[in-house]
């Protein structure tokens, strides 16, 4: 991964960033988006030539997610934030068995970051352990928010933000988003709408460095129905945040 996001910087150096279409709404796509594809899916072929794959631009293999094993693939994440210029953005990989996240990788390139867990493995940045931050106070946490495109989910919050959250941020790339949180950057991640190929790395990331998933109401975590719409934070601070989402 560290060699295809040098690529994907040098693509950047010296292509004409103003040539990108829209695949639907507001979501950005660039022939670079899918130039980094067709990388990353040769290179993984190599190294998992029985997995089938999942591309956010390229479509994904025929097979059942839940029976066979899958990679998952995010070429660039964030490309609004890569076509700008803007250091936040990822490639990404995460690796589905029967249905679990069995590993993830998050490349954070112009910041010379890689991320990776592995399931009961703990979480690691560039080969080191990482631990999430230690904030118990919901009032003084810095938190994350992953809005998406439409955000129908994300508009039952801003009674909660009002409240009880005073340092709200919007990076524009999940893998950011995951990675910052799992390292202690930020303190709580409060997503809505995100498409799983955007968090199926960060879930295991986040998972394994210790953190803990719920809904956005404060509930169980669908695992198994790959929820996309979730709160990440240490124990401390979900039950703060369970504790005001449930008095909003």
């Amino acid at each position: 991964m560290k060699d295809v996001g040098e690529q994907i910087l040098r693509w950047r150096s010296e292509a004409d960033l103003t040539q990108y279409d829209y695949k639907k709404g507001k979501e950005v796509v660039s022939e670079l988006d899918k130039q980094a594809e067709r990388l990353i899916r040769a290179e993984v072929r190599k190294l998992f030539p029985t997995h089938k794959l999942w591309g956010e631009e390229l479509g994904k293999d025929s097979g059942d997610l839940d029976k066979e094993r899958f990679l998952v693939v995010d070429p660039i994440d964030g490309t609004k934030n890569y076509l700008s210029g803007n250091p936040l953005f990822a490639s990404q990989i995460a690796c589905l068995e029967n249905g679990r996240i069995r590993w993830g990788i998050i490349n954070l390139p112009a910041l010379n970051e890689l991320y990776m867990a592995m399931d009961g493995q703990g979480a690691l940045c560039n080969d080191k352990p990482i631990h999430p931050s230690r904030q118990d106070n919901l009032g003084l946490a810095l938190q994350c928010f992953g809005i998406g495109h439409d955000a129908e989910n994300f508009l039952r919050l801003p009674q909660l933000i009002k409240n009880h959250l005073a340092e709200p941020r919007h990076y524009g790339c999940a893998g950011v988003h995951f990675s910052f949180l799992a390292c202690g950057r930020t303190d709580i991640y409060i997503a809505a709408e995100a498409a799983f190929y955007d968090a199926a790395a960060g879930y295991i990331l986040c998972k394994e460095a210790g953190l803990e998933f719920a809904t956005l109401e404060g509930h169980e975590f669908p695992w198994k129905t790959r929820g996309l719409n979730v709160v990440i934070a240490n124990p401390a601070l979900m039950k703060e945040y369970k504790k005001a989402i449930a008095s909003a």
